[in-house]
C-alpha cells in the first residue's frame, strides 16, 4: 500500500523539523533536523544524500514501531523486549547509518573538490575604460554615509550587476569603504555571475550535506537512546553487522558512474541497491575502513 503524501512533499518538502515525530497535540521535544527543501536532479550526489536523510527519519521511525509491535504481541518479558529492540537496531538499523556516515565522507569531498575549483577570475587589467568605471562605482559607494553604503549593498545584493560586485571585491574593504561580511558577499554575487551553475550545484551540495549529517548523527543517537544502551556497548554489538553490510565502491567515468568490483577485480555497471548505498571512495584504504578490511590488504585491490 501506498503512503499518501504529505503536505509538505506535495510541495517538493521532505522529512520534518526534528527526528523524532513529536506525540500528537504535543511540542516536539527531540534534537533539530530540519525539513528538506531542496529539489535536486535524480542521480546527483544531492540526491543520494536527500536517500540518507530520509532513511536515517525512517530508521528513527522503525525503531518505534518495531518496539510497540513487541508490546502489543504479548511474547516478550521486559527484559526480552529490551534485548529484541537492541538486537534490531544493530543488526537492522546500525548498517543503514554506517553506509550514511561514509557516503556523507565522500560527498564531503566532491563538494569541496567542486568549491576549489570555483575562483574569482580578476578583472582584464588591459581594459582602462573598464577599470575607470569600476572606480567610479567605488567613488560613488564612498560618498554615502557608513549607513547608507550598508542600506545600498543589502538592498541590491541580489541585483547588483556583477561588474560592480567586481569593483568592490577587487580591493581591500579599507580602500573600498565596506565591511568585510559585504566584501564577502560580493564576491559571492560576483562569482555566480562567472560561476552560475557550478556554483548553484555546490551550494545545493552543502545544503544537502548539513540535512543529511544531521539526521544520521542524530538519528544514530536517538536509536542508541531507544534502546536503552550506552553508546560503547551499542558500537560494539553493532560493529560486526555495519561490516558485513558492506559499501560498494563507486567511481566516475565520464558522464557513467561504475562500481569497483574487487571480488571479480572488474569494472561494472553499478545495481540499483549499489547505487543507493554506495560512496565515491577516494582509495583503497577508505573503502577498507568502510567495509571492515584490512587497510594493508592490498591483495583485494589487486
Amino acid at each position: 500500500m501506498m503512503n499518501t503524501p504529505t503536505a509538505g512533499e506535495k510541495f517538493g518538502i521532505l522529512g520534518r523539523r526534528t527526528i523524532r515525530k513529536p506525540a500528537p497535540g504535543q511540542p516536539a521535544t527531540s534534537g533539530h533536523v530540519g525539513l528538506w527543501d531542496l529539489a535536486p536532479k535524480a542521480g546527483s550526489t544531492a540526491h543520494r544524500l536527500q536517500q540518507i536523510y530520509v532513511s536515517a527519519l525512517s530508521s528513527v521511525d522503525a525503531i518505534e514501531a518495531r518496539k510497540a509491535e513487541a508490546a502489543r504481541s504479548g511474547k516478550f518479558t521486559p527484559d526480552g523486549l529490551k534485548a529484541d529492540a537492541l538486537q534490531f537496531a544493530a543488526q537492522q538499523l546500525s548498517p543503514v547509518f554506517h553506509r550514511g556516515k561514509h557516503q556523507i565522507a565522500a560527498a564531503k569531498r566532491e563538494a569541496a573538490e567542486l568549491r576549489s575549483l570555483i575562483k574569482l577570475q580578476p578583472a582584464d587589467r588591459t581594459d582602462l575604460v573598464a577599470a575607470m568605471l569600476r572606480a567610479e562605482m567605488r567613488d560613488f559607494l564612498r560618498s554615502k554615509p557608513q549607513a547608507a553604503r550598508d542600506a545600498f549593498i543589502a538592498e541590491n545584493l541580489e541585483t547588483i550587476e556583477p561588474e560592480m560586485a567586481l569593483a568592490f571585491s577587487e580591493v581591500p574593504p579599507q580602500i573600498s569603504g565596506i565591511s568585510t561580511v559585504q566584501r564577502d558577499a560580493l564576491i559571492e554575487r560576483a562569482m555566480e555571475a562567472q560561476h552560475g551553475e557550478v556554483l548553484r550545484e555546490v551550494k545545493e551540495l552543502e545544503a544537502a550535506l548539513v540535512l543529511a549529517e544531521r539526521a544520521v548523527e542524530l538519528g544514530r543517537e536517538e536509536i542508541i537512546k531507544e534502546v536503552g544502551t550506552d553508546p560503547q556497548q551499542f558500537n560494539e554489538l553493532a560493529a560486526p553487522y555495519e561490516s558485513r553490510a558492506g559499501v560498494a565502491w563507486l567511481r566516475k567515468s565520464g558522464d557513467k558512474v561504475i562500481v569497483v568490483d574487487l571480488d571479480r577485480k572488474v569494472n561494472r555497471q553499478p545495481t540499483q541497491q549499489e547505487l543507493e548505498t554506495g560512496a565515491y571512495f577516494a582509495d583503497f584504504a577508505e573503502y577498507a575502513m568502510a567495509n571492515g578490511l584490512p587497510a594493508d590488504d592490498r591483495s583485494a585491490a589487486a
